[in-house]
């Protein structure tokens, strides 16, 4: 992945139930970057993707004795026919389940990829989708997110309010 680029870095993998830690020592201060914490999370993904078979990671910036400083997750996650679907703490795996299969019935699911999130926040869902920047001003796509929003509350979610997050690549929220 380019991680092991010669420079020297100290890291460790550690098992806590069925959550791995990938522990890494970084600078003071790094881990209330933003940016920082954003790369942080992208490696949380990749590393359950390609390394741990969907698993959660957490990552934990450490200080130089390996204590930790700040945990991030992206959450445990699961391929649904090139959708890669991020599901939170949040959320139970039979739901992520559900919208997974209603995402590949649907024909959103179509082979290609895509990145997307699910959590819950208090009685809402939110449905976060990583999007090229500039889309979330396109009223169609906005549409479209409306309608789908609908959709997801009445075929996956029982009615509950679906808000649908048009996302960066680091989930960062464009427009809602």
């Amino acid at each position: 992945s380019g991680f092991a680029d010669g420079e020297a870095k100290t890291v460790q993998i550690n098992k806590n139930g069925n959550i791995y830690e990938f522990r890494m020592v970084v600078k003071t201060g790094i881990e209330q970057e933003q940016e920082y914490i954003d790369a942080g999370k992208l490696v949380s993904a990749e590393l359950s993707s390609n390394v741990f078979n969907g698993a959660q990671v957490d990552v934990h910036f450490c200080d130089k004795n390996l204590k930790t400083l700040k945990v991030l997750t992206m959450g445990r996650n699961k391929n649904f026919n090139g959708v890669q679907l991020f599901y939170t703490s949040t959320i139970t795996e039979t739901e992520a389940n559900l919208l997974g299969n209603y995402l590949i019935n649907s024909g959103f699911a179509d082979g290609n990829e895509k990145t997307v999130q699910i959590n819950k926040n208090g009685n809402t869902y939110e449905f976060r989708m990583t999007v090229e920047t500039g889309i979330e001003q396109d009223q169609e796509y906005i549409n479209t997110g409306k309608l789908a929003s609908a959709e997801f509350s009445s075929n996956v979610f029982n009615g509950a309010q679906v808000d649908i997050h048009l996302c960066d690549e680091n989930f960062n929220t464009l427009k809602v």
